[in-house]
């Protein structure tokens, strides 16, 4: 098993999002340290911007296993193929490891409730997270480094939901590749919508570049909060991708077919465009 050289509890509390501790931690180990990048993914903890969907840690790991696809890659349609994939073993170890996928189901915490979130402390809540990331953090890193090894070539176009978002709002290629793992709710899994957070993430990208030094509000984000309803919304309040979808898919063909023929095609555009709003 990969070993994670640096204390993952002590940098959970000292960093204090699971996304970016999850994200800073595989970055470290593979030499791949992107800070902005990084502290843009706080708002994905708490499943989602507090909503306890998918939990940050399977946010930031996917973020992390999109910079290493990228680095390793020059063809973009291997690099997504790749991020993907390892997303896809991501979401499963994580799973087996907590035994859920949502935060809500492993905190039994309401992030909009505060005496939830006081119970949540007083209860040992904080002490499991912590535990859990030190626990997952290296299978986590041993998947994104042996996926790359194993995941065969690819010759046929490889689509993300996620990524479409950030190119068609202006985004480079490796920040499309970054978030490519969301696809499908996380590595395909059918949660809450992947593009929602690539989305969520690349508008708090620009935010951290153009406030250096400065931690993106979290609990009072006006931005966030808006892209948030207009995307309930257009979906009639639904956020995981296999209701949405209709469907939920088992291989990158399936889920880029989906996408070639039109599909959350407009969920991808509005997306991107309030992406470009402000930035």
């Amino acid at each position: 098993m990969a070993k994670i050289h640096n204390n993952a509890r002590l940098k959970f509390i000292t960093i204090g999002t699971c996304s970016q501790t999850m994200f800073y931690l595989l970055n470290h180990e593979t030499g791949l340290r992107t800070s902005d990048e990084e502290q843009a993914s706080d708002l994905l903890a708490g499943g989602l911007l507090t909503k306890g969907f998918q939990c940050g840690m399977l946010w930031g790991a996917s973020l992390a296993a999109g910079n290493y696809a990228f680095k390793r890659h020059a063809d973009m349609n291997q690099s997504i193929h790749t991020a993907i994939c390892s997303s896809q073993n991501i979401t499963n170890s994580f799973s087996k490891c907590s035994g859920c996928i949502n935060c809500r189901d492993f905190t039994k915490c309401k992030w909009n409730n505060p005496l939830s979130i006081a119970r949540y402390f007083i209860t040992g809540g904080y002490l499991k997270c912590l535990n859990l990331i030190a626990n997952w953090a290296p299978d986590a890193l041993d998947i994104i480094q042996q996926e790359d090894e194993i995941t065969p070539q690819i010759d046929l176009q490889c689509l993300s939901c996620a990524s479409e978002v950030i190119k068609k709002a202006g985004g480079s290629n490796k920040e499309a590749v970054l978030a490519a793992g969301f696809a499908g709710g996380i590595g395909l899994s059918g949660n809450a919508c992947g593009a929602l957070g690539a989305a969520i993430w690349y508008k708090t990208l620009h935010w951290c570049r153009n406030n250096p030094k400065k931690t993106p509000p979290f609990f009072k984000n006006q931005e966030i909060t808006s892209m948030m309803k207009r995307f309930s919304t257009l979906t009639n309040n639904v956020y995981e991708c296999r209701s949405i979808c209709g469907k939920t898919f088992t291989t990158t063909d399936e889920h880029s077919d989906y996408i070639v023929n039109g599909g959350c095609q407009e969920i991808i555009t509005v997306l991107a465009g309030l992406c470009k709003k402000s930035n």
